[in-house]
């Protein structure tokens, strides 16, 4: 899927690897997922995508008490 000439569904890939990675404990590899989502996503305009990666990542902040990290993802 990384090869995938559809960058939207690359996107939107990050982003469910991203989620997986949070519910596995896993919270840097779903830091770092979600921003690649965040970034791919923004780049070929899938706002629905970036938005919710936007939101993941907010969540990860909001997890780590660190509040103003997270407000400033919304």
């Amino acid at each position: 899927m990384a090869r995938h000439p559809d960058e939207r569904l690359q996107a939107d890939l990050l982003f469910s690897r991203a989620l997986l990675a949070d519910r596995c404990g896993e919270p840097a590899e779903a830091e770092a997922l979600a921003l690649q989502a965040v970034g791919l996503a923004e780049r070929c305009a899938h706002a629905k995508t970036a938005a919710e990666a936007h939101g993941q990542l907010c969540w990860l902040h909001y997890t780590r008490s660190d509040f103003e990290a997270a407000r400033a993802r919304v």
